[in-house]
C-alpha cells in the first residue's frame, strides 16, 4: 500500500517521476499541481480541487483527461500530449487559461464551459493541433 494524501498545502510537484498513474495523489492541492513529463494514460487519481494551476504537459502516453480535477482555480495545461484527442473530462470551469497545444484534439467538445475570470487575462491556446477541424464546444471566455 502506497502513501495516502488528503489535502496538500502549497504546491505538489511530481514532474518527470516516470509515473504511470496518478492514483494516490492528494485529493486537494492548494497551490500548483505539476505532473508533467510522466507516462500516465489518463488523469484518474488526480486532485479533485487545485487551488492554482494544473499541469499535465509532455505526457507522451496521455490519451484521456478523464478522472481529472473538478475544479482548477488557475490554468489547465496539457501541452504536448500527442495522443490526446478529446477534451472530455476537463472541469466545467477553469479560473485561468487552458493550453492544449500540440495535441491530437479534433474539436473542442468537452472543453470547460467557462474559462477565466473578470480579474485575469484568459487564453484558449490550441496551436499546432493539426487534427483540429471544428471549434464546436468552444467555451465562453470571461
Amino acid at each position: 500500500m502506497g502513501i495516502k494524501f488528503g489535502k496538500a498545502e502549497g504546491d505538489f510537484n511530481i514532474r518527470a517521476c516516470g509515473l504511470t498513474t496518478l492514483e494516490g495523489c492528494p485529493s486537494e492541492v492548494t497551490g500548483v499541481f505539476d505532473a508533467s513529463s510522466n507516462k500516465f494514460e489518463d488523469l484518474k487519481g488526480s486532485p479533485r480541487k487545485v487551488g492554482s494551476s494544473f499541469y499535465a504537459s509532455s505526457n507522451s502516453s496521455l490519451k484521456s483527461l478523464e478522472g481529472g480535477p473538478e475544479e482548477v482555480v488557475g490554468d489547465f495545461n496539457a501541452v504536448d500530449a500527442k495522443m490526446l484527442d478529446s477534451l472530455k473530462g476537463t472541469p466545467e470551469k477553469i479560473g485561468g487559461s487552458i493550453r492544449i497545444d500540440s495535441t491530437s484534439v479534433r474539436d473542442l467538445k468537452g472543453c470547460p464551459k467557462e474559462i477565466g475570470s473578470k480579474s485575469s487575462s484568459t487564453t484558449l491556446s490550441a496551436s499546432d493541433c493539426v487534427n483540429l477541424v471544428s471549434l464546436e464546444g468552444a467555451p465562453v471566455l470571461l
